[in-house]
């Protein structure tokens, strides 16, 4: 019976032990998706001004239709060049910052119009 007071309550301890961790994975589970959201967001915003550059339209005015441009963490149309199949533009998206945390950088991604 000894034996069996002195390991009352072991499981909670372990438990509350392991919440921090579980918490942390959780968190860093969030980011992952997070900027895996914003990538797929820069890739279409990118395929659309191609597009648009293909057929002659603006492609800042279509990339600003699909995600935000202005302000200091708005999207920034980087490249506009000629590639192999037709006009190829490069969108940059600040990456998501975790809350209160440091920025992550940026996320670019890159389309090419096909002909």
């Amino acid at each position: 019976m000894k034996c069996a007071d002195r390991q009352r309550g072991q499981a909670g301890a372990e438990l509350l032990a392991l919440v921090p961790a579980l918490l942390l994975l959780g968190l860093i589970c969030w980011q992952i998706l997070a900027a895996a959201a914003t990538w797929l967001n820069a890739a279409g915003a990118a395929r659309v001004g191609a597009r648009a550059a293909a057929v002659g339209d603006l492609p800042r005015e279509a990339v600003g239709r699909v995600v935000r441009m202005d302000g200091p963490q708005g999207a920034r149309l980087i490249e506009l060049k000629d590639g192999e199949a037709g006009p190829r533009v490069r969108v940059s998206i600040p990456a998501p910052r975790p809350a209160g945390g440091p920025s992550l950088g940026w996320l670019r991604a890159e389309a090419e119009a096909g002909q």
